[in-house]
């Protein structure tokens, strides 16, 4: 069996936590958005869309944790379903501009506060302190 030193040890179980951290958040996440009818991608995208108002494609995409291809997809599967419209830019009329449309808009405001609910329920292990030097922690990470 290969050997590590502590550091290397050290790091991988770190990484591993991280992912399994991460998977358990949005399995959790995921069991309330499932309840919706939309998938936790399309719900990633309506967030963005409800936070930033119209945004590029690629705005969106630069946002989320999905691949691009996913969410070229995710997109125009919530144009089609009537929760986003895309319409051209005026400042480029070569791009696209992705919005809530009145039926996207109406599902985020029943929904999200139901979402930040979950999200308190899940995260309640955690006090505000533990919280706040998590995310230092975290942004750190990424932010290299």
């Amino acid at each position: 069996m290969k050997e590590y030193n502590d550091t290397e040890m050290l790091n991988m179980r770190l990484v591993s936590s991280l992912y399994r951290s991460l998977k358990a958040l949005r399995r959790k996440e995921f069991a309330k958005i499932s309840e919706t009818g939309v998938t936790f991608a399309q719900f990633e995208v309506l967030v963005i869309a409800y936070h930033f108002g119209p945004l590029t494609v690629g705005n969106i995409i630069d946002r989320t944790l999905s691949s691009i291809g996913n969410i070229s997809l995710v997109i125009s599967n919530l144009v089609k379903d009537g929760y986003l419209q895309s319409i051209i830019s005026e400042k480029d009329r070569r791009s696209k501009l992705i919005s809530l449309t009145d039926k996207g808009l109406e599902f985020m405001e029943d929904f999200f506060p139901v979402h930040l609910e979950n999200l308190d329920g899940i995260l309640s292990i955690y006090t505000d302190d533990e919280k706040e030097m998590l995310l230092h922690l975290v942004k750190k990470l990424y932010k290299q």
